[in-house]
């Protein structure tokens, strides 16, 4: 028994060792990474994680139909917001003096309140997350960025849409 366990470790029909010959997988360096990278570098501004939600990654074009809210629309959510968290407050308070003590009714929970956002969706707080809020410095100086590098964007997608045959003639 042990001598036949001793002959299936060294026979390679047997499926024990995996890898007989010890086959290395080495990878090679793409050489049209070196190309690519001009261009990362420079657009390394715009893709800085505060724009991450305003700009496509794959692309650097801006985001379609982004739907967020600015510092005045956020700061009229945020006052909806905060009243029904204080709400929420005092009834967890109360709920919790009610299973303490057993006096009295058990509280009713806050209602949950609607409210429009600019983009037509009705959203309800506390049901839903809230929506984005980006601020409005943040969308002021990605535009500027934006503009400065609009043509290195046009350029990469450009190329990056080039069949292998048209990159290499092309370097």
């Amino acid at each position: 028994m042990v001598i036949k366990d001793i002959d299936d470790c060294f026979n390679p029909a047997s499926g024990i060792i995996e890898n007989v010959e010890d086959k290395k997988l080495t990878l090679l360096d793409d050489p049209i990474d070196k190309y690519f990278d001009f261009y990362e570098n420079k657009l390394a501004e715009i893709r800085k994680p505060i724009y991450s939600q305003l700009i496509d990654l794959t692309t650097f074009k801006p985001k379609e139909n982004l739907n967020y809210l600015n510092d005045a629309e956020y700061a009229a959510f945020k006052i909806e917001r905060d009243k029904y968290d204080i709400l929420w407050k005092k009834y967890r308070d109360s709920q919790e003096l009610y299973e303490n003590t057993g006096r009295g009714s058990s509280p009713n929970p806050p209602i949950k309140p609607t409210i429009t956002l600019p983009w037509g969706k009705v959203h309800t707080i506390a049901k839903e997350i809230d929506p984005m809020h980006i601020k409005d410095e943040v969308v002021v100086k990605f535009l500027e960025e934006y503009a400065k590098v609009r043509p290195i964007i046009d350029e990469y997608n450009r190329i990056k849409n080039m069949s292998y045959k048209e990159l290499k003639r092309s370097m």
